[in-house]
């Protein structure tokens, strides 16, 4: 709400680019009620973009979610158009042409002199610098990203990323409108790839040099998919496209030379000089075919290993999990934690929003970004790489020493991790204040876990036995005060042994229902305290690790 504070009202909405995504944003506008014109330069695009629109609408009818008057409706707010006829009265435009830096910036030069003044301008970039885009607009502080992830409609987050010479209510408006269409936005300060592609493609970038040392792509995928991931790297890339990941990989590797530059022939190389894509033209690292309900199926492509073959100098070979894990997952925490030092992301919890909701990431890799509340202040979770890779070292030590140590003990990627963070200042030595805090904290959850049992164990049970010894003996006492005649069928001795059965019975359940609801009870208070005194990742943590009796 904070970030919306000052943002203009948008009545009219247009988008460049129609095809898949512009009709996804289109779509997206007008079923949330903001009326948006889609213009493209060919009638081809513009009925693939509508097409889109209308296939989302027509799921909505058929899952009874809209009627078909109401699906009309929506769709009729969506306006087509070869031109910039009614973009006189539009409030803001995004721009969601192809991903080439110089036909963008011809398009938002020509878009900006045919708007009205104050008109915010949006690209859709994934990758292209914000402040290079900005060169080609007269009114820089009209004009930011704004980042839709793909499928529009199904991926939650937005990126708005601002440039050197971005407004506040640019920025604010951006937001709003991101809210407005059903997203969850996150502001982001400029750089190569924002915040998502920039830490994704480390991870992608672990990938392809276990791939290039022996990896098996299938394997792999089954490995982080386990960890968390909703699909592994190789589905990934195929999803995403072998295209546009390999576009965004030469952008990241220009940025980011000194970790991101490619030194050598990779798998992903070989499926795009293949023109190997992905779905979107049926063949990546999988092959892609439709099932009875219309929706991809994927397999292993039969060719996919020899074409990999080509790049693994040794062969194949096998990998354990544990490294696997290390080395896709590490480089990625460590490019989260350059982001948060450089203030491109303004907290730990919008970096975990931005790998849960941007990529679907779930608590494995979230946790160490959430541990740097806990004790590092300033400067990366050095403790928690220590902590993952198992070294033992000293608090205090200097980080050349460090790096040292671990080359003299072999651990030369432990090494060339810690060494590969030159913002830290050499003799700031590290902090093991985090393991305390964590120490603390699991001690407190065994010791709620302690109290529960014996809650469990004494009190309820004893105050349940309590009552039903009361309530048998005055069951047994009204029995035996009934005549005779009242136990022609039945001897008064079994009906007496049935009542008191039932009586048990309930007094079991009666004991679980408590016992389940004073579990939920403490287990809510300790998310709620660890929610608001330390972080609400580790609050999902305590709910999911609580050890209950």
């Amino acid at each position: 709400k904070a970030q919306m504070k000052g943002a203009a009202d948008i009545q009219q909405a247009a988008v460049l680019g129609a095809g898949i995504m512009g009709g996804g944003i289109a779509y997206q506008s007008a079923v949330k009620g903001t009326p948006i014109i889609m213009k493209d330069i060919a009638d081809k695009a513009l009925d693939l973009g509508m097409g889109e629109a209308n296939k989302l609408l027509s799921k909505q009818v058929q899952r009874k979610k809209l009627t078909p008057e109401k699906a009309g409706a929506i769709l009729s707010t969506i306006r087509p158009t070869l031109n910039y006829g009614d973009f006189a009265n539009v409030d803001i435009v995004i721009e969601a042409v192809v991903e080439n830096p110089k036909i963008k910036k011809a398009v938002l030069a020509e878009t900006e002199g045919l708007v009205k003044p104050g008109t915010i301008i949006a690209s859709n970039t994934s990758s292209i610098s914000i402040d290079d885009l900005a060169g080609a607009v007269k009114h820089p502080e009209n004009f930011l990203g704004m980042h839709f992830f793909n499928p529009v409609h199904r991926m939650p987050l937005v990126e708005v990323i601002y440039g050197e010479k971005t407004s506040k209510e640019a920025i604010a408006t951006t937001v709003s409108l991101a809210t407005k269409m059903g997203k969850t936005p996150i502001v982001v300060k400029n750089c190569p790839g924002f915040l998502v592609n920039r830490i994704l493609f480390p991870y992608f970038g672990g990938w392809l040099a276990l791939m290039r040392d022996g990896g098996d792509f299938v394997a792999v995928d089954k490995i982080m998919e386990k960890f968390g991931w909703p699909m592994g790297p190789a589905y990934l890339q195929d999803v995403v496209g072998i295209d546009t990941s390999h576009h965004v990989g030469d952008v990241l590797a220009e940025g980011y030379p000194d970790r991101m530059s490619k030194t050598f022939e990779t798998a992903l190389d070989v499926m795009y000089e293949a023109k190997r894509y992905g779905q979107k033209n049926g063949i990546g690292f999988y092959k892609y075919t439709t099932d009875p309900k219309g929706k991809p199926k994927k397999e292993p492509a039969p060719d996919t290993y020899d074409m990999i073959g080509k790049v693994q100098p040794e062969g194949r070979k096998e990998f354990s999990e544990e490294e696997v894990i290390d080395r896709l997952m590490l480089p990625m925490i460590i490019e989260t934690v350059r982001c948060l030092d450089e203030g491109i992301v303004g907290s730990p919890q919008e970096a975990d929003m931005g790998l849960i909701l941007g990529i679907g990431l779930l608590l494995g890799a979230i946790l160490p970004l959430d541990l740097r509340l806990m004790g590092w202040r300033h400067g990366p979770p050095l403790s928690t790489l220590v902590v993952l890779h198992g070294a033992e070292l000293p608090a205090g030590v200097p980080l050349d020493t460090i790096v040292e140590q671990l080359r003299a003990q072999g651990e030369d990627r432990q090494a060339d991790m810690l060494a590969a963070m030159p913002h830290l200042v050499p003799g700031q030595g590290m902090d093991f204040g985090a393991i305390g805090h964590i120490l603390l904290l699991a001690l407190g959850l065994y010791v709620v876990a302690a109290v529960l049992s014996w809650l469990q164990g004494r009190v309820i049970v004893h105050a349940v036995n309590r009552v039903v010894f009361d309530l048998r003996a005055e069951v047994e006492a009204k029995l035996h005060r009934l005549p005779l005649p009242y136990f022609d069928k039945q001897p008064r001795g079994e009906v007496l042994s049935r009542v008191t059965n039932d009586i048990d019975n309930v007094a079991q359940s009666l004991q679980q229902t408590l016992s389940q609801l004073l579990t939920s009870l403490l287990t809510v208070v300790a998310m709620l305290a660890m929610m608001f005194y330390i972080s609400p990742t580790l609050a999902l943590v305590a709910l999911v690790t609580i050890p209950v009796s």
